[in-house]
């Protein structure tokens, strides 16, 4: 009896059935693959073996020679340099600017904006004038293009577009005043010209790409002998900007 349950147990372990290649190879797959990871372990472990004898004081050297960048510090600098920049340009449009043409430019942080500061002091002006703040606008935008420009930020296109900068300016009609009275509007807006046409000037001697679209209604003679300047297209007598296809151009 007892010599039958032995022979008994012995079948039990006998396949019942016959397995080919095919009907085994998600366990050969397995068995590749279980292979391979160890082959990963065996690597790793050849690994750290050697890194373990690298001199610790390479590290050390290393770690003592890095340098966190002070972004505050580095912020400072930018504003400074963004102030800079625009205090040349208010020297150079110094006469459009009247009362305030050696007020000092002010950068407001925490609203992104620019300011006028009287000369020694600390206070801030409140210009109240609409064509000042006009200025200020073109000011800003314009130096922050040159910081933009001096630092070579590739993630920022270098182009501006402009609607009517002279939009303060309208209300005289005597031609007179638009050549010859400084403290006239007309003869501001060709301060504004002056001031576009000085940055395009120096962008480009800095080999710089760079381009300015201005939607204008002065007269041409705005920019006379402004080499920067060039006009491209009078939208009149049935020229637009937009087509109208419902109409006859």
């Amino acid at each position: 009896m007892d010599k039958i349950n032995e022979y008994k147990d012995q079948l039990i372990e006998i396949p019942q059935e016959i397995k080919n290649f095919e009907d085994n190879i998600e366990k050969y797959i397995f068995l590749g693959e279980i292979k391979a990871k160890l082959e990963i372990y065996e690597n790793k472990e050849k690994n750290n073996s050697h890194a373990q004898t690298i001199d610790l004081t390479t590290i050390r050297d290393e770690l003592k020679n890095l340098k966190v960048k002070d972004i505050n510090e580095q912020k400072r600098l930018t504003i400074n340099l963004l102030e800079e920049y625009i205090q040349e340009d208010i020297s150079y449009i110094s006469k459009a600017l009247n009362n305030y043409s050696l007020h000092k430019a002010s950068f407001n942080i925490k609203e992104k904006k620019l300011e006028l500061r009287q000369p020694h002091s600390d206070q801030i002006v409140n210009t109240g004038s609409s064509s000042i703040d006009m200025f200020l606008h073109l000011l800003l935008f314009l130096g922050l293009h040159k910081v933009i420009l001096n630092n070579n930020v590739s993630y920022i296109a270098p182009y501006i577009i402009m609607d009517q900068p002279s939009k303060p300016y309208y209300g005289e009609d005597n031609k007179d005043d638009y050549q010859n009275i400084e403290e006239t509007d007309k003869f501001k807006i060709k301060y504004v010209f002056k001031l576009l046409n000085n940055f395009m000037k120096k962008a480009i001697n800095n080999n710089s790409d760079f381009q300015m679209i201005v939607f204008e209604h002065v007269p041409t003679s705005t920019w006379k002998d402004l080499d920067y300047i060039h006009l491209v297209e009078e939208f009149r007598h049935g020229r637009a900007l937009i087509f109208d296809e419902n109409k006859n151009v």
